[in-house]
């Protein structure tokens, strides 16, 4: 898959989404569930779903920003 400026997409798993966020794993498929604004994972097959490290990382940025301006 490519974005729109030619680069690849950097897939990962739940467990590194969790590591970036600083989370359990549970909490990232709560984020999944529960916050619409929460990056929809990529389903690969059955078992092998990924999330877009570049929308993660948007999201969380998004996230502090509005928990800074919220205080």
């Amino acid at each position: 898959m490519q974005t729109t400026e030619n680069k690849p997409k950097r897939l990962a798993r739940d467990n590194a989404v969790a590591a970036y966020l600083d989370v359990t794993r549970q909490s990232v498929w709560a984020f999944t569930r529960n916050d619409p604004t929460f990056p929809r994972p990529l389903r690969l097959s059955d078992r092998c779903t990924r999330w877009d490290m570049d929308e993660v990382e948007a999201w969380a940025k998004a996230r502090a920003v509005h928990a800074k301006t919220a205080a």
